[in-house]
């Protein structure tokens, strides 16, 4: 880690530790963070604000709450978390509740310095690096493979992130497209085979259509404009039940 933090190139780093322990009740996950003030800043609190919830983990037994916790649980800001520590159970301050949509059981967030106090885990779970201002990110990155060596390391940049989320998003959309088509087709089907019923049903009636004169491409002329405003109708009853299912799951 030391190694990674001093390389040319790099601002600032941060750390992470993602563990579940053991709370009142329940294992939940537990997330120890190790940054700055600055980036530290990047949480979105619904409750309480980014400046007062650092300045709580620096001084106090605090932590902050991710939105599903607190909801899963009653909290509020001043409530306290039964924790179970390496030294026994012990309550921490809610300092803070921000929003996270990474767990919907929800999570705990706690400063570094808070649990090695605590805790007798030292080790990390991920690891940041913020780049300098013009440092080459792909000669960063070349730099930390090599120097995390053997070391069963995954590294990427933030952009190869990125696009790996839009890929597997797209991929999910895909599933949808696929549905999608399908449903057309059913009811292409399903339109067809009630026309054909309605032709079978007055064969009679267009034989003697034939017989007067009326020729085939009439005959389709004919069939084709009587379709039509069974097809319109369909389509505006689909669009008012559509409207009318929206409404009520509003």
């Amino acid at each position: 880690v030391r190694r990674l933090a001093s390389l040319p190139g790099v601002a600032s780093v941060s750390t992470t530790r993602r563990v579940r322990i053991d709370g009142a009740s329940e294992t939940f996950q537990l997330r120890v963070l190790d940054t700055s003030e600055q980036h530290f800043a990047r949480f979105r609190f619904k409750r309480g604000n980014a400046k007062s919830a650092w300045r709580a983990l620096q001084e106090d037994d605090a932590v902050i709450v991710s939105e599903p916790y607190a909801y899963r649980h009653r909290l509020g800001l001043g409530d306290t978390v039964l924790l179970r520590t390496d030294s026994g159970a012990r309550e921490f301050r809610v300092a803070g509740i921000y929003y996270d949509y990474g767990s919907d059981e929800g999570r705990i967030t706690v400063a570094r310095r808070i649990y090695d106090r605590h805790w007798r885990d030292r080790e990390i779970t991920a690891m940041a690096l913020y780049a300098a201002a013009g440092a080459n990110s792909e000669d960063l990155l070349a730099r930390a493979r090599t120097i995390a060596g053997k070391h069963d390391v995954f590294i990427r940049s933030n952009q190869a992130l990125r696009v790996a989320s839009v890929e597997v998003f797209d991929r999910t959309f895909t599933i949808t497209a696929v549905l999608r088509l399908l449903a057309t087709v059913i009811a292409f089907i399903g339109v067809l085979s009630a026309l054909m019923a309605l032709q079978l049903e007055r064969a009679r009636e267009l034989a003697v259509l034939r017989a007067t004169g009326l020729t085939p491409p009439q005959l389709w002329q004919l069939l084709s404009g009587m379709a039509l405003p069974v097809l319109v109708a369909n389509k505006t009853r689909m669009r008012s039940v559509t409207v009318h299912d929206r409404s009520h799951r509003r």
